[in-house]
Parts: C-alpha cells; structure tokens; sequence
C-alpha cells in the first residue's frame, strides 16, 4: 500500500449520525486497513469520554486526538500526553465576546463539558455526544474568571444561517491568536493557536516514521482543512462543507452514510490510490 497512515474525522465522517453505533462496512474496512498494516487515527473535536468508546469499538490502539489536538490520549491507558489550553484571559474575552453578542457558548476543560445551564441546545448536544454537562448556574465567562479555568476549546452554536456573519466577526476580532473554524455549519469551534489536526497529523507521521507523502486525511468540516491540506492526500466526503472540497484532492461521491471512508480504505488496501 502505498498510504501507511489514514487520519479521519469522526461526525460526518466516519459516523453518518443516524445510528448509533459505527456501521459495520466502517468497521469492517478499518480493521482489514490495520491487518495489511496500515496506521489509523481518528482527529476529532469531540471530548475524549465521548469518542472513547467508538475508538474501541473499532479496536484502535495507539492515539486518540480529541478537541481538534488540544489534547491527545494514549487509548490503552487513558494517559493525556499531550494537552494545550487556552488562558483563563483569553476564554473570558472569547465567552464575554459570545455572552455580548447573546451566541450560545460552551467550553471543554478536563475532558468536561461546561454551559450555563439546560436549554434545548445543551440537552440535543449532550444526547447525540452521549455526555453530561456541568452547568455553572452563572454567567460562563465569569465562572472562568473565578475559578481560573484554562479550556481546551470554546465552542459557540447558533443557526446556520447566523454562521457565516459570525464567523467573519470572530475572525476580525480573534484569528491573530487563536484557531478559529466552523464544523457541521453551525459550530464555531476556537482553540489555541498551537492546536490543529495539520499539526496533529505531523504529529502522527513523526511519531510513526511515516513520511507525510504516505498519509492520507479524511474529513468534511472546517476543521478538517489543515489535515487536508497537509497529508499526502487530502480527501473530502461527498457531504463536506464546499469550504473543504475546494482545498482536497479528491472529492468523494458517497458521503459519510454511504460510508466513504470504507470506499477510500478498500481503494487503499488495492492500491488504486
């Protein structure tokens, strides 16, 4: 096989939604993937407790990247090896940018889910990610500010029509210093300048003496974009944002419920890619 390492995003990706476990054509794909020796990775900007059990459904060992590689963890042993915050200033200047523009924000510290408290957003989140959340009862921004917090990643929901206006907002006002990107259409996700899964993927590749020309990236969103532009072969869903086909090689016809990521693996695995 001429690609010895496949990172893949997890939502809309490898995981259509409409399950609620991993399809078997998925599954299937990745383990023959790892028997011919491949290396597979899942980068996601999930919660390490939310993503966890897909991992091992999948019998995946070696690292997990959560929170677009905010933080990394070692499956076998739960270990966090590696973890970038963002200053407890610089969440409450984000939150407080949310919370003035009354955006729904959220924000993700050892490996916890925090909101004010339950809405509708916050419980459809927690139900589709399978988690609990930490409501503060206050003002998010002020929590940060009492308690000293350092969040991995700060998240703001709102409609898919609000997105675009807002993110050009963000961007104006935060993209010197921090990572900002949209996934799903109606997500902003914000992480430390440090953090992406480029960097993530360059990661993986050193770590396993893979040169980056062997790896290929899988995704659909935003946040995807650095890995697909800095693998060897960067390739998008059919269902990806336009934002990221226009920075793949490949555009895949099926989308994440027609399990593309089998398709890429089986073309893979017969060296017709």
């Amino acid at each position: 096989m001429k690609y010895k390492l496949v990172a893949a995003d997890f939502d809309s990706t490898l995981y259509g939604g409409r399950i609620p476990t991993l399809p078997e054509e998925n599954i299937q794909a990745i383990k023959d993937y790892i028997a011919c020796g491949g290396l597979f990775f899942i980068l996601t900007g999930r919660m390490y407790q939310s993503i966890l059990p897909y991992a091992q459904q999948l019998g995946l060992e070696g690292e997990l990247i959560v929170y677009q590689g905010a933080r990394i963890y070692d499956i076998k042993s739960g270990e966090c090896v590696q973890n970038i915050e963002l200053s407890t200033n610089d969440a409450i200047k984000i939150l407080e940018y949310a919370e003035s523009k009354n955006v729904h924000s959220q924000f993700y510290y050892n490996d916890d889910y925090y909101a004010v408290g339950t809405n509708k957003t916050v419980d459809r989140y927690c139900t589709y990610c399978n988690i609990r959340s930490k409501n503060t009862g206050i003002r998010l921004s002020e929590y940060v500010s009492i308690n000293r917090i350092t969040p991995n990643k700060i998240m703001l929901i709102m409609t898919e029509e609000a997105v675009a206006n807002a993110y050009e907002d963000i961007i104006s006002e935060f993209h010197e210093k921090y990572n900002i990107s949209v996934s799903n259409n109606i997500f902003i996700e914000i992480v430390d300048k440090k953090v992406s899964k480029g960097n993530s993927i360059e990661f993986l590749a050193k770590k396993y003496k893979i040169d980056i020309s062997e790896t290929v990236a899988i995704g659909d969103s935003g946040n995807d974009i650095s890995m697909i532009i800095r693998a060897g072969l960067g390739i998008a869903v059919g269902n990806a944002m336009d934002s990221l086909k226009e920075k793949a090689d490949i555009v895949m016809e099926e989308n994440a419920e027609d399990n593309a990521v089998a398709v890429i693996l089986r073309k893979i695995i017969a060296n017709e890619l």
